[in-house]
């Protein structure tokens, strides 16, 4: 149970508790839940640090919420922080050696201390009746508290009811926040701009008339840190077989080599069969591990008109991923305009495909 009660707390702009007498102060009568700090002869405890020139006393450590902790307590205040005068405490996270190196840990804490008079803890901590303060520890900053707790004269009138017949008690309650945060960042990649006429791979294919598998890949090509190829299916493919060359762009990284076994030239009905099962699976695979990364392209592809420089030319906005680590036109040109020897794109029996990129969008997932 918790209510509101009015103590005199000294001002402090370090203090966890209101200063104004009219301020309400969050008391409850249960006992903090995960530690408790009991002095029972403070002067005892004053005079042993004042002969050990210590500054502070440590608990024992205590496990809550899955770590490792201690409580430091310094009876004079802790100096180096502006604390003289008050009573300093701070919750210290132990075994940092052990933390692994970037963990950082989201700690919603509140610090106790027992009003003996009347029955009450009271509950010390900035923003207390949201559930405490909220802290973050990790390697390097393992330590989180008040240096002006409470001022000492205060702490020390009999009438407040915290230091009484030279008892005291300070506790703790801690919450670790789970960092369960999950994202992306949506970045553009540095793309050399082509100047003028230069693109960014020009493959140049010789006896093009004499091809006859379904497909062939270009040599690898680099943009953006990317690393992809060409195919084109030089007597197109799916419906567009016989009619249209086809062209794709591939993330040649994540192609597996079994994809090339099942394009074979001439498949049979078995073979399509596998093949298009065996894409669904690599689709699947390529989910789990070793996944492509999630492009947006803005890019442009021509087969160059070697007589009449008009070329044959398309634009494209393209996404890729895991389920699309190919991208392309099954009607990039009509076979019959391709192979008009009037037209210009075939000469000496020679193709040229050209390929730029204009922008490429990375996603990157964060957690």
């Amino acid at each position: 149970m918790e209510d509101r009660c009015y103590y005199p707390i000294e001002d402090s702009n370090q203090r966890p508790i209101s200063s104004s007498p009219s301020s309400p102060v969050l008391t409850r009568e249960t006992h903090p839940g995960h530690y408790t700090l009991r002095i029972e002869s403070f002067s005892v405890l004053i005079y042993m640090l004042s002969n050990l020139k210590k500054e502070k006393y440590d608990s024992g450590v205590f496990e809550a919420s899955g770590y490792k902790w201690r409580l430091s307590l310094y009876p004079f205040g802790d100096k180096k922080k502006n604390g003289e005068g008050f009573i300093s405490l701070y919750l210290v996270l132990e075994d940092i050696d052990n933390l692994p190196l970037g963990l950082e840990i989201n700690v919603m804490f509140k610090f106790f201390m027992y009003d003996r008079i009347r029955d009450k803890h009271v509950t010390v901590g900035q923003d207390a009746e949201e559930g405490g303060v909220l802290r973050r520890f990790h390697k390097t900053k393992f330590e989180h508290g008040y240096s002006q707790l409470i001022g000492i004269d205060t702490f020390k009138n009999d009438s407040n009811g915290y230091l009484v017949d030279d008892c005291c008690e300070f506790g703790v309650e801690i919450f670790v926040l789970e960092n369960r945060r999950k994202g992306e960042c949506l970045r553009m990649l540095k793309v050399r701009n082509p100047i003028d006429d230069d693109w960014h791979f020009t493959w140049t294919i010789p006896n093009f008339s004499t091809l006859r598998d379904n497909y062939y890949s270009s040599q690898d090509f680099y943009v953006g840190g990317i690393k992809w190829n060409l195919e084109i299916h030089p007597r197109g493919f799916l419906t567009q077989r016989q009619k249209h060359l086809s062209l794709l762009v591939c993330l040649s990284d994540y192609m597996p080599a079994e994809y090339y076994y099942m394009n074979r030239p001439n498949p049979g009905f078995m073979q399509r069969l596998i093949r298009t099962y065996y894409m669904k699976w690599v689709r699947r695979k390529n989910n789990k591990t070793n996944s492509p990364p999630h492009l947006f392209t803005e890019s442009e592809y021509r087969i160059v008109n070697q007589l009449k420089k008009k070329h044959e030319a398309k634009q494209a906005r393209q996404q890729f991923g895991p389920s699309a680590i190919q991208w392309g036109f099954p009607e990039f040109m009509l076979l019959n305009d391709l192979y008009d020897q009037s037209k210009g794109y075939l000469v000496d029996d020679t193709l040229i495909i050209q390929v730029k990129f204009n922008v490429i969008y990375a996603v990157t997932e964060f957690a």
